[in-house]
């Protein structure tokens, strides 16, 4: 199992704190956790990570309720600034998943009446691959976070997934990328029939835009 940095409003009103990652490199690998949740009313922390380089390899940068608790309280954001790239990798690998999700990669994910938190990502290239995912989701009555990403070449392969969806009354989140010079998208993964961006509803709940 892989290391985990988190900050969780454990019941009642309280905020969780937010968590800052300043550094030139940021990699979370192996399993790796950086999560901030809340498990009552009170609202979870946004995760802030500036840095040149930052690398998600088979680990987890994520927001909502730890397990299956379902807080009232809102989900934190994500925001992270990679001045000259992000990375995020699943395994490629046929397995069952890792210790948090069947899928590696950045989650925002909310299971009651609290909004999850959005997902910014502002990079100059950004890759995900190998069933890697970015996943703003909602399983409760709640709306799904946005995904935003600014870049300048974004390159999805190999099963790698960009996508909002809800899961019960809550409407899913938008997803909004702007690519200044390229976007690739191709390839098949090994969990991942396809290489996408998507936004569903799989209940009630209206479905994001995606643009």
């Amino acid at each position: 199992t892989g290391s985990k940095f988190s900050a969780v409003a454990q019941g009642g009103s309280g905020n969780a704190g937010d968590i800052e990652i300043s550094a030139p490199t940021l990699t979370v690998a192996d399993d790796g956790l950086i999560n901030s949740g809340t498990l009552g009313s009170g609202q979870g922390g946004d995760i802030l990570v500036n840095a040149d380089r930052v690398a998600v390899r088979e680990a987890y940068v994520s927001s909502g309720s730890e397990g299956t608790a379902a807080g009232s309280g809102a989900c934190g954001d994500i925001a992270i600034t990679a001045r000259e790239s992000l990375e995020i990798a699943g395994s490629g690998k046929d397995e069952p998943g890792g210790a948090y999700a069947k899928y590696y990669g950045v989650y925002s994910q909310t299971r009651g009446p609290g909004h999850g938190g959005h997902i910014s990502i502002t990079t100059d290239e950004m890759t995900v691959a190998h069933d890697g995912w970015i996943n703003g989701q909602t399983y409760g009555a709640g709306t799904g976070g946005n995904v935003t990403v600014e870049t300048r070449r974004l390159d999805i392969s190999k099963g790698g997934t960009i996508t909002t969806s809800t899961r019960c009354t809550g409407h899913a989140g938008d997803i909004d990328i702007t690519a200044h010079e390229s976007v690739r998208i191709a390839g098949i993964g090994v969990k991942q029939p396809k290489t996408w961006v998507y936004s569903a509803t799989h209940s009630s709940g209206d479905g994001g835009k995606v643009s």
